[in-house]
C-alpha cells in the first residue's frame, strides 16, 4: 500500500488558483457545469512551434543579495545530465490524433495528428446535461491571413499568460456593492440563459467521471480548445493609449528570443511565435481544466476587459461566445490577429498605467500576471474603479516553488529552478508564484472587493497520476511546461541573476530531465493543497479501493525447435508450427512457423544496445511452389505499430471473424498476398506487438494506453478497461533503454534478425536456395521484396539502403563473407507512406481544402494559415532545414546520440504538426477523409483474438499482444526521427541500382495523402542521375541507345488506369522504368483493407516487374505508361457503416457518450465490445464458419468473396490477372466504395493508431 501511495502522490503539480471578486455584497447563485465537455485532442499543433516543449513551474522566493558576486551558483557547462532525455513528452503524443468534439481549436494550436499518425491521446466526455452554449462548436474560426501563400502570420505574442501549465492556479473572484439592483437582476437572468446547466457536480455525479469532488466545484473555468489566433489589433484606441505605430514592432532581441518593445523590460518573458504557440496550448489546457468554460463569474457581461491578452485567444473565444458583449484586450505586445469578431478590439497598453477607458466593465479578466505587476494594490484599485456596480474581477494565477510530501524534490534542479525564479522576479520588483498569489485575496479586500471566492485546481507535471483525467491534464501540462522553460529562464536569470546564456542552457537541460522524471514527486505549493474533505476522500479511494483486474497471462511456451543461429551462435532461434486453424490458409499444405529470434545485448555494436531483443515473426508459405516463390517482408509503421495489423487487417493469409457464439476464429483471405509469395511478418522495433526485451508481469490500462509495473488493480477504471498480463519492460521514464529510437538503429536490428532467420530457413532465401525454377514465378520476382506502409515511408528506404550497404560490405571484405548472408532485394513497396515531411507536409492544406471527394474539411482561413505554418519564417520548413543541417554535421549516422540535435529535430517535428492541425477540428478521420469520428474501419476483433490464451500458446507468444506501443513512439519522437530526412535520396539510390520502387497511395487517406505521395515520386525522379548511353560491344565509340533520364521521362509518363479485373479499373498509375506511383481509388490509409483485390494486383505486378496498369511483361529499362498528365478521377462519398465500440480501441471507435457510460460502469462488455444494454448485443448467424487453434475449418480451391471489394462471386485462390483491355470504370466486382459495408456486419467494425496508425499514443501510423 505504501508503494501505491507513493506512486499516487509523487509528482510535481502545478496548482491553479482562480479568484473571482464581485463588486457588491449581493450573492449570486453561481451555476456551472463541471463535467468534461468535448474531446481532448491527441496532439496539439499549437503546442510547440519550436523546441522540445519547455514549460515552467514556479517556485518559492528567497531573499537574495543584490550583489552580483553573491548570485546563485549557475550550473557548470560540464555538469552531467545535460543531454536531453529521449523520453518523449509530446506525443503520447505524438502523436494517436484525436479531435476536439466540442469546439474548434485555434488555427495554430490545434490538437494534432499531424506527422505521427497514432491519435492515441485520451478523449474526454461530454456531460449529457451540459448546456449547448458551453459545448457547441464556436461559430467563427479565426486566423490571421498570410500576406501571401508562404508568409507567416502576424506574430501572436503574449505578455501575461506567462505561467507554464502545470502549476496549480488560484482562481479568485471579488464582489463590489451595486447601486442598480434591477439591472443586476436582469444581468442575472441573462446569465442563467448561458449558464443554466453549469451547476457544480455533487460527489455522486463527479464519481461518474472518476474525478475528485474538488473538480465538482472547481473544474469549470476558462478552457479554450478552439480558436487560437483570432484577435484584432484595435482600430480606435483611446486617446491616451499607445497607437499601433511601427515602432511597437521593433521588438527587443536577446539570446535568440524577442521581447516586447513598448515599456521595455516590464514583462520578462518572450513574445515570439514560439511563445505565442505555447500560450495558445496553455489556453487549451485551461479550458480542459475548467470544463470548457471561459470564466467563473456569474455574469453575462456587456463589456469585458482582458488584461495581458497575449495572443488574444481568450478574448476571441469570449467575443465568439457572447456576440453582444464588447470585448477589449490589452497587452504590451501587438501580436494579436487582425481578423477577429466585430465586437472585439485589441489595444497596446500598460495595465500599470492609469486606466482611461470609455466604458466601465462587467467583467475584468487577468490570467497568469504574477511576475508582470509591480504594484498589485494599485492594480486592484484601478480594477475596482473600472467595474460597473455588480461587476466581477477574475484572476487566474500560479504558485511556486515546488515541494513534495516525501522529500523526493529535495536537491533537484526542478526545485532549485522555482526558488531561483522567485528570487529573480523579486529582484526585478515583480514577484511571482506564491509570493504574489498568497496576497491576492487580502489585497482585493483592501481595494473594496467583497464576496471573494477562491477555487483551486491541479495540473500534474506529467502523466504520473492514475486518474485518467488528471493523467491527461498532466500530459498537456508537461508539453506546455517544457515548451516555455527556456523563455521563463532566459531573461530572468541573465538580467536579474547575472547568468550567461550558456549557463542557462545547461540548467534548462537539467530541469527538463527532472521534469520528465516521474520519480520526483514534486508539486507546486498553492492554497489548493489545503485539500477540502471531498478531494481527500477521492485520493484515499484511489489509494486503497483497488478492484480486481482481468488477467490474460500467456501460458508457458514449448517450441518445436530451439537452435543457435548458423550465422551467430550467440543468437537463439525459437519457433513452432502453430496449431491448425490458428490462421486459416487457402490450402492446408501451406506451412507456417512462428516464434522469436533473440539477439543478446551488444549484438548491434557499436550501437549502444544493452538490452535483449526478442523479435517475433510469423511466416507463411506461398499457395503455390513456395520453394521458388519470392519472399515478401512486411512491416507496419507507427513508429510502434505491430505488423500483426497487416497480417490480420490487410493482406495476410487469414482474417478474424466473429462466430455465432460471439467468439472469434479465422478464415482464409481471398486476396492474401501469399497468393504469389512467401510472407514473413515481424514485429519491430523491440517492444512492438509480440516483441519484447524481458517478459514482465504488468497491468495494461486501455484507457490511458499505458503499462503499469508491477501489476495492480484498475483503481477507478472498470475491470474490463484494465488487464493484467505479461509485456515487455515499460520503461516509462526512458523508453530508449530497451528499443530503437531512430530508423537507422531499427534497420540495423532488422538486418541482424534477417541474417539469422534466412540462415535458419535457407529453403526460403532466394539468394541461397537451390536453383529451382518455375513457370509460375517470373525470374524478376525470385528475390526478396520489402513492403511496408505509413511510417514505413521511413522504414522502407532506410532498411533497404542498409541491406544494400551490408551486401556491398560483404563483397568488399568489410563484413566476413562466409558468416553473413546477402539479402537479395528486388523491390520496395510503400503504401501511404510518410517519406519526407519537407515534401509531403505542404500537401496537408491542399488535400483538406480541395480533394477529389469534394469534401472541404477546413475553411479558407485555416487553409491559408496551414500553408503559412509550413512556409512562414521560422516555421516548419525552416525548422526541418535546421534539423537536417545539424544532423548532417553532428549525427550523420542517425544514431540519435547527440542530445542537441535530437532536441532540434524533435522541436521541428512538433512544430510541423501545426501544418495539419486545422484538419483535426473537422472531426474527420485522419485515415479516411470520408469518415467522421469515431471511425468504423477496420474492426479490432483481431486484438481480442490474439490475446486469447489458446492463440498465444499456439503461436508461441511469450507476452500479451498490443497493437501499438506508445513508449516506442516516444523514443522516436525524442530524436525527431521523422524530420531527419534523406529518404527520397535513399529511394533514388535504390532505383539507380535496379531495385523496383512502388509508391501506393489510397486516395481517401489524409495523414499520408496521395498528393504528398505524388510529390515524393516526382522528387525521387528528379534526384536520379543522368543515364549512361549504352555502347556497342564491338565498337565502344558507337552509341547504340541512350535511355531516357528519370528526371524528364517519369514526369512525362502519363497516368494509365490500373485494370484490376475484367470490369474494374482500381486506380491510376504513372510508371517509368523501376519507379511507379499508384493512386488507388476509394481507399483509406490501410489500402489492402479497403481495396483488397486492387492492392493485391498492384503488389503482384511490382513484385513480378510488369506493367502495373495491365500486368503485361515489359522491358522496364524503357517502359513508360501513357495517358493524361494528371489523375483527375473524382470520387463519390458512400454512406458510412455503423460503428462498434471496442474497449481495446475506445479512443478511435467509441463515441464520447459511449466512453462516458463505460467509465461510469454502465452497459456491458462481451467479447471486447461495449454495448449499452442487453438488447444491443447482436451476434452473427450460425452459418459463419471459422477455424480456431486445433480445429481448422474445411478448405477448398475457391472462396466466396462476398463483402470484399463489392464483389459477391466465388473466386479462385490462386492466379494473377493480366488485362487484355481497359474496362470502363464501374462499381462492379472489385470496385468497392472503399468503406466496408454492412454486408460484412459479422466482421464487426472499428479500428484502432495513432497510433496502430502513425502519429502519434493511441494513434500511430500503421
Amino acid at each position: 500500500m505504501a508503494e501505491t501511495e507513493e506512486a499516487q502522490t509523487g509528482v510535481p503539480i502545478i496548482s491553479t488558483t482562480a479568484i473571482l471578486a464581485d463588486k457588491q455584497n449581493q450573492i449570486y447563485e453561481h451555476e456551472h457545469d463541471t463535467t468534461l465537455q468535448g474531446a481532448v485532442p491527441i496532439i496539439d499543433s499549437k503546442d510547440v512551434n519550436g523546441s522540445e516543449v519547455l514549460k515552467d513551474d514556479f517556485n518559492d522566493a528567497a531573499v537574495i543579495d543584490d550583489n552580483i558576486s553573491s548570485r546563485p551558483e549557475a550550473p557548470s557547462l560540464h555538469d552531467s545530465a545535460v543531454e536531453t532525455s529521449k523520453d518523449n513528452v509530446k506525443h503520447d503524443a505524438t502523436i494517436d490524433a484525436e479531435h476536439t468534439a466540442t469546439s474548434s481549436l485555434p488555427d495554430n494550436a490545434e490538437p494534432q495528428t499531424g506527422i505521427l499518425g497514432d491519435l492515441y491521446a485520451g478523449q474526454y466526455l461530454k456531460d449529457p446535461s451540459s448546456h449547448a452554449s458551453a459545448s457547441a462548436e464556436l461559430p467563427v474560426e479565426h486566423g490571421s491571413l498570410p500576406t501571401n501563400d508562404a508568409t507567416s502570420q502576424v506574430e501572436d505574442t503574449s505578455s501575461s499568460n506567462n505561467v507554464s501549465a502545470g502549476l496549480t492556479i488560484p482562481a479568485s473572484v471579488v464582489d463590489i456593492p451595486t447601486q442598480h439592483a434591477e439591472a443586476d437582476l436582469a444581468h442575472g437572468e441573462r446569465q442563467r440563459s448561458i449558464y443554466d446547466d453549469q451547476e457544480p457536480m455533487d460527489a455522486e455525479a463527479a464519481a461518474q467521471y472518476d474525478l475528485p469532488d474538488q473538480f465538482a466545484d472547481e473544474q469549470d473555468l476558462e478552457v479554450d480548445d478552439n480558436d487560437e489566433n483570432d484577435s484584432t489589433m484595435g482600430g480606435d484606441t483611446e486617446s491616451l493609449t499607445t497607437s499601433l505605430s511601427s515602432s511597437i514592432y521593433h521588438y527587443r532581441k536577446e539570446h535568440g528570443r524577442t521581447y516586447h518593445a513598448y515599456k521595455d523590460g516590464k514583462y520578462i518573458f518572450p513574445n515570439d511565435e514560439r511563445e505565442a504557440s505555447r500560450l495558445d496550448l496553455q489556453h487549451h489546457l485551461f479550458r480542459m481544466t475548467f470544463n470548457q468554460q471561459l470564466y467563473f463569474a456569474p455574469v453575462t457581461p456587456r463589456h469585458a476587459l482582458d488584461i495581458g491578452t497575449g495572443t488574444g485567444i481568450w478574448a476571441i473565444d469570449l467575443a465568439d461566445l457572447l456576440p453582444e458583449c464588447q470585448v477589449v484586450g490589452i497587452d504590451l505586445s501587438p501580436g494579436q490577429p487582425t481578423m477577429v469578431p466585430p465586437n472585439l478590439k485589441f489595444i497596446v497598453d500598460d495595465a500599470e498605467d492609469l486606466w482611461l477607458y470609455q466604458d466601465k466593465f462587467d467583467l475584468i479578466h487577468a490570467r497568469l500576471m504574477a511576475g508582470s505587476i509591480a504594484d498589485w494594490p494599485k492594480f486592484y484599485r484601478q480594477a475596482y474603479d473600472n467595474l460597473e456596480p455588480g461587476g466581477w474581477l477574475e484572476i487566474q494565477d500560479y504558485g511556486l516553488p515546488v515541494r513534495s510530501t516525501d522529500g523526493t524534490h529535495e536537491g533537484t534542479d526542478i526545485h532549485r529552478w522555482g526558488v531561483l525564479l522567485c528570487e529573480a522576479s523579486a529582484k526585478m520588483g515583480r514577484p511571482m508564484g506564491s509570493d504574489a498569489c498568497d496576497l491576492y485575496a487580502q489585497q482585493m479586500r483592501d481595494a473594496g472587493f467583497v464576496d471573494i471566492q477562491e477555487r483551486m485546481f491541479m495540473w500534474p507535471s506529467n502523466t504520473w497520476p492514475r486518474d485518467p483525467f488528471m493523467k491527461e491534464l498532466g500530459k498537456w501540462n508537461m508539453i506546455n511546461c517544457l515548451d516555455g522553460l527556456e523563455g521563463f529562464c532566459l531573461a530572468l536569470f541573465t538580467r536579474a541573476l547575472g547568468w550567461r546564456k550558456e549557463e542557462v542552457d545547461v540548467f534548462v537541460a537539467n530541469i527538463t530531465r527532472d521534469f520528465k522524471d516521474r520519480r520526483i514527486h514534486a508539486y507546486f505549493p498553492m492554497p489548493f493543497f489545503r485539500l477540502p474533505p471531498a478531494l481527500a476522500g477521492f485520493v484515499i479511494s484511489c489509494l486503497f479501493m483497488i478492484p480486481t483486474a482481468d488477467a490474460q497471462y500467456p501460458r508457458p511456451v514449448t517450441y518445436n525447435n530451439t537452435l543457435k543461429s548458423p550465422i551467430n551462435p550467440a543468437v537463439t532461434i525459437s519457433y513452432k508450427v502453430p496449431d491448425p486453424g490458428t490462421c486459416m490458409t487457402a490450402f492446408p499444405t501451406q506451412k507456417q512457423y512462428s516464434g522469436y529470434i533473440t539477439l543478446p545485448p551488444y549484438t548491434l555494436a557499436p550501437i549502444q544496445q544493452n538490452y535483449t531483443i526478442n523479435t517475433f515473426f510469423w511466416f507463411f508459405e506461398s499457395r503455390q511452389v513456395p520453394e521458388s516463390s519470392p519472399l515478401t517482408l512486411w512491416m507496419n509503421g507507427g513508429p510502434g505499430s505491430s505488423s500483426m495489423t497487416g497480417l490480420f487487417e490487410e493482406m495476410g493469409p487469414c482474417e478474424v471473424v466473429q462466430m455465432s457464439d460471439g467468439t472469434y476464429g479465422t478464415q482464409s483471405r481471398v486476396w492474401g498476398w501469399d497468393r504469389i509469395s512467401n510472407m514473413l511478418f515481424f514485429d519491430q522495433p523491440n517492444q512492438v506487438g509480440f516483441s519484447f526485451d524481458t517478459a514482465t508481469n504488468a497491468s495494461y490500462d486501455f484507457y490511458a494506453g499505458e503499462i503499469i509495473e508491477p501489476p495492480t488493480g484498475p483503481t477507478t477504471l472498470p475491470p474490463y478497461m484494465y488487464m493484467n498480463g505479461t509485456f515487455g519492460t515499460a520503461n516509462v521514464n526512458d523508453p530508449t533503454t530497451t528499443t530503437a529510437n531512430t530508423t537507422e538503429i531499427a534497420a540495423s536490428a532488422t538486418w541482424h534478425f534477417l541474417q539469422s532467420w534466412l540462415a535458419a530457413f535457407p529453403q526460403y532465401n532466394p539468394a541461397t536456395r537451390p536453383n529451382i525454377t518455375s513457370s509460375q514465378v517470373p525470374a524478376a520476382a525470385a528475390g526478396v521484396h520489402l513492403f511496408t506502409e505509413s511510417y514505413g515511408g521511413k522504414y522502407g528506404p532506410t532498411f533497404a539502403t542498409h541491406f544494400e550497404e551490408q551486401n556491398q560490405k560483404r563483397l568488399n571484405g568489410s563484413l566476413p563473407y562466409n558468416s553473413t548472408l546477402e539479402i537479395q532485394l528486388e523491390s520496395v513497396g510503400i503504401i501511404n507512406g510518410l517519406v519526407d515531411d519537407a515534401i509531403q507536409d505542404p500537401a496537408y492544406p491542399e488535400f483538406a481544402w480541395n480533394n477529389t471527394y469534394g469534401i472541404q474539411a477546413i475553411n479558407e482561413v485555416d487553409y491559408l494559415n496551414s500553408r503559412s505554418y509550413f512556409a512562414g519564417a521560422g516555421q516548419c520548413s525552416d525548422q526541418i532545414n535546421a534539423c537536417r543541417m545539424a544532423m548532417n554535421t553532428t549525427d550523420p549516422g542517425g544514431d540519435g546520440d547527440v542530445s542537441a540535435t535530437n532536441a532540434l529535430c524533435e522541436s521541428a517535428q512538433i512544430s510541423c504538426l501545426n501544418v495539419s492541425s486545422p484538419y483535426i477540428k473537422s472531426g474527420r478521420s485522419v485515415y479516411d477523409i470520408r469518415q467522421k469520428l469515431p471511425t468504423p474501419n477496420p474492426p479490432s476483433a483481431y486484438q481480442e483474438y490474439l490475446n486469447n490464451e489458446t492463440v498465444l500458446s499456439s503461436i508461441g507468444a511469450q507476452v500479451n499482444y498490443s497493437q501499438s506501443n506508445p513508449y516506442v513512439q516516444q523514443a522516436f519522437i525524442s530524436t525527431g526521427d521523422t524530420i531527419r530526412g534523406g529518404l527520397s535520396q535513399d529511394l533514388a539510390y535504390l532505383v539507380s541500382i535496379g531495385i523496383r520502387v512502388g509508391l501506393i497511395y489510397g486516395d481517401a487517406d489524409y495523414i499520408c495523402n496521395w498528393y504528398g505521395g505524388e510529390a515524393i515520386s516526382l522528387q525521387v525522379a528528379s534526384l536520379l542521375p543522368a543515364t549512361i548511353p549504352m555502347t556497342s560491344t564491338t565498337d565502344p565509340s558507337a552509341i547504340v541507345f541512350t535511355p531516357p533520364d528519370y528526371a524528364t521521362a517519369f514526369p512525362a509518363a502519363g497516368y494509365a488506369g490500373v485494370v484490376v479485373n475484367e470490369s474494374y479499373v482500381g486506380g491510376d498509375v504513372r510508371q517509368f522504368g523501376n519507379l511507379s506511383f499508384t493512386r488507388v481509388f476509394d481507399a483509406g490509409h490501410l489500402v489492402p483493407y479497403y481495396q483488397a483485390e486492387a492492392a493485391f494486383v498492384i503488389f503482384s505486378r511490382i513484385v513480378q516487374g510488369t506493367d502495373i496498369s495491365t500486368g503485361e511483361a515489359k522491358n522496364l529499362s524503357t517502359w513508360a505508361t501513357t495517358g493524361t498528365q494528371n489523375s483527375t478521377r473524382t470520387n463519390t462519398v458512400p454512406p458510412t457503416p455503423s460503428t462498434t465500440c471496442w474497449v481495446r480501441d475506445w479512443n478511435n471507435t467509441c463515441t464520447p457518450d459511449d466512453t462516458e457510460a463505460m467509465l461510469a460502469g454502465k452497459g456491458l462488455v462481451m467479447h471486447g465490445i461495449w454495448y449499452p444494454d442487453d438488447d444491443s448485443v447482436t451476434l452473427p448467424s450460425s452459418s459463419v464458419a471459422a477455424g480456431v487453434p486445433g480445429n481448422p475449418m474445411p478448405t477448398s480451391g475457391s472462396l466466396s468473396s462476398a463483402g470484399q471489394d463489392g464483389g459477391s462471386s466465388t473466386m479462385e485462390l490462386t492466379g494473377v490477372f493480366t488485362a487484355t483491355g481497359t474496362p470502363k470504370p464501374s462499381n462492379s466486382k472489385g470496385a468497392a466504395t472503399g468503406l466496408r459495408a454492412p454486408v460484412e456486419s459479422w466482421r464487426l467494425a472499428p479500428l484502432g493508431v495513432l497510433v496502430g496508425a502513425f502519429l502519434l499514443g493511441g494513434t500511430l501510423l500503421f
